[in-house]
């Protein structure tokens, strides 16, 4: 949804921009160029919750299966080996 807003301020703020250049107006070039900010910042907000969702999905998914990520699990098999001491003993 944010990211549709996003676009829809940018594209209205890129046609604010082109006219108050054509007409010499700057502070309507200036609110263009506001609004066009206004809709990447929306665009990424978006994308950002995305991510979120996606996140909190995966980490629901794995506590129910009561599992580590591939990734807690390579921490886990790395700090075992070098609590082994990698092989070389010092007498």
């Amino acid at each position: 949804m944010d990211e549709r807003r996003g676009t829809a301020d940018k594209l209205k703020g890129k046609a604010k921009e082109m006219v108050g250049k054509m007409t010499g107006d700057e502070r309507k070039a200036s609110e263009g160029r506001t609004d066009q900010t206004k809709g990447k910042a929306k665009d990424a907000m978006g994308g950002a919750k995305e991510k979120a969702a996606g996140m909190k999905d995966s980490l629901r998914d794995e506590s129910r299966r009561g599992g580590h990520s591939r990734d807690q699990s390579r921490e886990r098999d790395e700090g075992m080996e070098r609590d082994e001491g990698g092989g070389r003993s010092h007498d």
